[in-house]
């Protein structure tokens, strides 16, 4: 892929890791039309690329974690989460290995927008929570833990889920928000180092092209969180309404219209 695709990766990373919107379907949707990438590659690329994000994260949230190690209840959310989430994750992640290369852009695109679907009108069921940051307890971060372990699946956004997941078990909004940027930290960077490691023969981009994706995700990244939170928290719906849109007419053009 040539370097302007590569900024535009970085881009989109920074932008939508944190809008209840999958970046990974954001980034694969992408990849394969204007990078020509495989499915399970863009797949693969995309988790690597949520390391940038990591990075914005620990810069914005560092006072937050700074509490961290002095507040039981955070550090015990933070480890039963990410335990979790990995155990139920890591098989889900190599049974989408083995199911992507079997799927083409249009059957995975509705898949993808009927998912997306689905999270809307979740969300529209749910409203304002009592409980805060501080309520948080081992049921709490377990279910939570299993509601991240889902967005391993293309198509399901980790914000998204995890957010919905505390709103359903009664936490306010800002609290919830609060809760799974923190854990997206551990998962995030969990996931770039698993799919480093286990596919290195899969991924064939040059480090390169990496380096600069995660400088601009890293960047747009933080420039996100800080200026846009607010706007995407008012319009969260309006957004998963028309990525699942977006996704499902790819699909059916796809299907229609075969390239």
């Amino acid at each position: 892929m040539i370097e302007w695709i590569y900024v535009v990766m970085g881009f989109l990373q920074g932008v939508f890791e944190w809008l209840p919107v999958s970046s990974k379907t954001v980034l694969m949707l992408f990849m394969s039309f204007a990078g020509g990438v495989s499915l399970l590659e863009s797949y693969l690329l995309s988790i690597v690329l949520q390391g940038g994000t990591v990075v914005a994260a620990v810069i914005f949230f560092r006072r937050f974690l700074t509490q961290v190690f002095r507040l039981n209840y955070l550090l015990e959310f933070l480890v039963v989460s990410t335990f979790v989430t990995g155990l139920l994750g890591l098989p889900i992640y190599f049974v989408v290995q083995v199911l992507l290369p079997g799927l083409d852009l249009s059957s995975t695109s509705l898949l993808v927008g009927l998912v997306l679907l689905f999270q809307y009108f979740m969300r529209r069921r749910v409203g304002e929570g009592f409980k805060t940051i501080e309520n948080v307890n081992l049921v709490d971060s377990v279910l939570f833990g299993v509601a991240q372990s889902l967005a391993v699946l293309p198509g399901v956004s980790r914000s998204g889920s995890t957010i919905i997941a505390l709103i359903f078990m009664g936490y306010k909004l800002e609290d919830a928000m609060k809760l799974s940027f923190l854990a997206s930290i551990p998962a995030n960077l969990g996931g770039t180092l698993l799919v480093l490691y286990t596919s290195r023969n899969v991924i064939s981009e040059p480090v390169s092209g990496f380096l600069i994706a995660f400088l601009v995700s890293s960047v747009v990244g933080l420039v996100t969180i800080k200026y846009l939170l607010k706007i995407s928290l008012k319009h969260s719906q309006k957004l998963i309404l028309l990525m699942s849109l977006i996704t499902l007419v790819i699909g059916l053009l796809r299907v229609t219209i075969p390239v």
